[in-house]
């Protein structure tokens, strides 16, 4: 019968832990995944800013009182520099799909990306 070299035994430990760690992960990215499809965002934005305190994210406050983060749907599009104060956001439940309507009646159509 073959016995685990004693110096391997922390490689596989080692490797049981980031396997698990690695689980714990995905389950974490899939259940935000979850979170964020239900999620209803509606309101007019009554403030734009970018919070210092949180890496600079992108930020709206909504009339609602909500603060939205937007990041994910800035990345890749102009959405940061189209929305203004006045302007209308929603994000029905079912979808990760935002829509910025402006005060002149347009409308945009933003995909959430990772």
């Amino acid at each position: 019968m073959n016995k685990i070299n004693s110096t391997s035994l922390p490689y596989f430990l080692g490797f049981l832990i980031f396997f698990q760690l690695l689980q714990q992960s995905c389950n974490y990215v899939e259940k935000r995944h979850e979170q964020r499809n239900k999620t209803n965002i509606q309101g007019v934005v009554i403030e734009k800013y970018e919070d210092k305190w949180n890496h600079g994210s992108p930020m709206l406050k909504l009339m609602t009182g909500s603060e939205i983060g937007v990041g994910s749907w800035v990345k890749g599009s102009n959405f940061w520099q189209q929305v203004e104060v006045g302007d209308s956001i929603s994000k029905p439940p079912g979808t990760t799909d935002l829509t910025l309507f402006k005060k002149n009646g347009d409308y945009f159509l933003y995909k959430f990306k990772e």
